[in-house]
């Protein structure tokens, strides 16, 4: 009866972790030490990676053009047990220090306060391959 049992659980836990849905996209591309700032109003115009420019609402980021991130990554920031997943929309010129992830006003208001400008030693994952 014993050994049933414990087959019986090995079977179940093993059906249940094979059976778990995968996410055909990996964390591919993922650090620490990263810096986020935010963008907003005109500077939302015309996002390099094309289509509508985004609002203060949206959960987008621009990174610098020879980042490892490209246009239409989703990628995932955390400040501690905070995180927030942002799509790479644009590009910052402007962002010269190595990972540095300038999002809207409401993706960066979930890992920090807007009063702060600036958030160092972000760690960050990317969900998508491009």
């Amino acid at each position: 009866m014993r050994a049933t049992f414990f087959t019986t659980v090995l079977v179940t836990l093993a059906s249940a972790v094979l059976a778990a849905p995968t996410n055909s996209a990996s964390m591919e591309k993922r650090g620490n030490g990263g810096r986020v700032t935010y963008y907003s109003g005109y500077m939302m115009a015309n996002p390099a990676c094309g289509g509508v420019a985004p609002n203060d609402d949206d959960m987008v980021a621009a990174v610098r053009s020879d980042s490892q991130f490209k246009c239409g990554d989703d990628v995932t920031l955390w400040n501690g047990d905070k995180s927030v997943t942002v799509k790479i929309v644009d590009h910052c010129e402007s962002c010269t220090f190595g990972e540095w992830f300038d999002i809207s006003k409401s993706a960066f208001s979930k890992l920090g306060a807007l009063e702060l400008g600036i958030i160092n030693d972000i760690a960050y994952w990317n969900w998508s391959k491009h």
